[in-house]
């Protein structure tokens, strides 16, 4: 063990041990002392804040406590009778409502959470709703949706008993995200449903603004595109009328997104390079990181390597500067796909491994099924189709649990690639068929462009020069008008090589 570990580890036990030798009574009279000194020498007690709401609280003004808020709530609760019972209950809520607030400020969403969780504990059913509330908000933000729906449930339940229609909105907005990335795609859409329908009655439009952008991302993910895109316009309409530019940029972010993913390259770049814009005046660091996350994704398609590089360690840079550990696992993801084919031996696999841990750790499974297709790319191409076929099948059985059609379509293509590899070709065959159909169904040109050329590169293998040239050019007519300059470039190597083990003529790509 390292000298400096082995000295903080024994004067951890020491001071254990010593904190153990002290009768209880002595224990209490320290906290009470620690507690008054701390205080005092941070210039003495905050105001108190108004009520817990059930909107996000604005920013409280800065105290020289805050930094030790947590502190300070944990040694009131542990000191002697100096104060009240009701004394040390007021002193505590509000000593850990401020480490709250500074947690989440200084971007640790897991602290956060876990003190918004003990105020609620210590709270009445107004406050107690509205800080599981914040509690729930603060996790769906990390991607940590597996275990908040009990906190979000219990917060509806205290908003609906106390009539208070916006907080009752907000949290069954929320609970729609949370049913949305655990692959709960109807009991979602139908509380998304309901919580626009109590936040019109409210007139609470920021709000709906966001359920809409929260519905939009579910109808995408699921493969509902135009429907996706109808709704992301809306709701940038209403956070526009309303001045939400804070959900403003996350709309950007997620429209450009659907339109990249739909081969629209031209038209997501500007989005994104919008959002990154609005992110960085207001000093959001976290959505600036999703942004150039995204982006960096776009310049990969586009050809545009050192760009997208530099996007995704810029991104990595900033999710891990403000904890959010989904976007760590994404983009950690995403560069693992580049060092695929540039990287030295292990480095995409070690970079996987990092990333599934990360998903695994958040409960994040939408995130862990795309992390399991690409580490069964990676099997693929070392030649261990066993495993690869394994890793295939998991994230498919995922990805069609939270029907997301689009992801469950290249699935498909990738098991057409381990079909043939295999040697089973009318099963690679036929996995193409399943591929395009399902991506023509949610309107993925671009991916469908690939699948087409890839069906054409099958034909020419198995003979059929003639009948695979129409498939041919129209795929890569596609990419070359979406400008997916690496994956033209990349069947059109592939292209070439078969044609030349076929013994026949190159096919014309135009």
């Amino acid at each position: 063990m390292h000298s400096e570990l082995a000295y903080l580890f024994r004067h951890a036990l020491l001071r254990d041990a010593a904190y153990q030798l002290q009768l209880p009574g002595d224990r209490a009279r320290l906290h009470g002392l620690a507690f008054a000194v701390i205080e005092k020498v941070c210039g003495g007690r905050p105001p108190e804040p108004p009520a817990l709401g059930h909107a996000e609280s604005p920013p409280e003004r800065p105290h020289p406590t805050d930094g030790f808020a947590e502190a300070l709530a944990e040694h009131a609760g542990l000191s002697d009778g100096s104060l009240s019972p009701a004394g040390i209950l007021r002193v505590r809520r509000l000593y850990l409502r401020r480490a709250a607030e500074f947690a989440a400020k200084r971007f640790r969403p897991g602290a956060a959470v876990r003190l918004w969780e003990q105020f609620a504990g210590l709270s009445e059913e107004r406050e107690k709703a509205a800080a599981l509330l914040q509690a729930g908000r603060l996790a769906i933000q990390d991607g940590r949706t597996g275990s908040v729906e009990a906190h979000l449930s219990t917060a509806l339940e205290l908003f609906r008993k106390s009539g208070e229609a916006r907080g009752e909105g907000a949290a069954l907005g929320y609970l729609s995200s949370v049913f949305g990335e655990n692959g709960q795609v109807e009991k979602a859409e139908r509380m998304a449903e309901d919580a626009l329908r109590v936040q019109r009655a409210a007139g609470d439009r920021k709000a709906e603004g966001s359920t809409l952008g929260n519905l939009a991302t579910l109808l995408m993910r699921t493969g509902r595109t135009g429907p996706a895109e109808r709704v992301y316009r809306e709701a940038l309409d209403l956070h526009r009328e309303t001045g939400n530019r804070h959900q403003e940029a996350i709309a950007l972010t997620n429209l450009a997104s659907l339109q990249r993913d739909m081969g629209q390259f031209r038209e997501a770049e500007p989005a994104y390079q919008e959002a990154l814009k609005i992110n960085r005046s207001l000093g959001n660091r976290r959505s600036e990181g999703m942004a150039l996350a995204n982006l960096a994704m776009l310049f990969d398609l586009t050809g545009r390597r050192s760009q997208a590089l530099d996007g995704f360690e810029r991104a990595l840079a900033i999710a891990r500067e403000v904890g959010s550990r989904l976007l760590e696992a994404s983009v950690l993801g995403n560069l693992s796909n580049i060092f695929l084919d540039t990287g030295p031996p292990g480095q995409a696999a070690d970079l996987l491994a990092r990333s599934l841990s990360i998903a695994r750790e958040i409960g994040n499974r939408h995130t862990e099924a795309l992390l399991l297709a690409n580490l069964a790319r990676l099997h693929l191409r070392e030649g261990r189709l066993g495993e690869a076929g394994q890793g295939f099948a998991e994230a498919m059985a995922i990805l069609r649990d939270m029907g997301d059609t689009r992801s469950v379509g290249i699935m498909e293509a990738n098991l057409a690639g381990l079909h043939e590899r295999a040697g089973r070709i009318e099963e690679a065959e036929a996995s193409l068929g399943r591929a395009r159909e399902l991506l023509r169904q949610v309107g993925d040109l671009q991916t469908e462009a690939s699948v087409l050329c890839a069906s054409a590169i099958l034909q020419v293998q198995r003979g059929r020069r003639d009948a695979a040239l129409p498939d041919w050019q129209e795929g890569a007519r596609r990419l070359r008008d979406c400008g997916d300059v690496q994956e033209l470039e990349r069947q059109m190597s592939a292209m070439k090589e078969a044609c030349g083990k076929a013994g026949v003529p190159a096919l014309p790509d135009e």
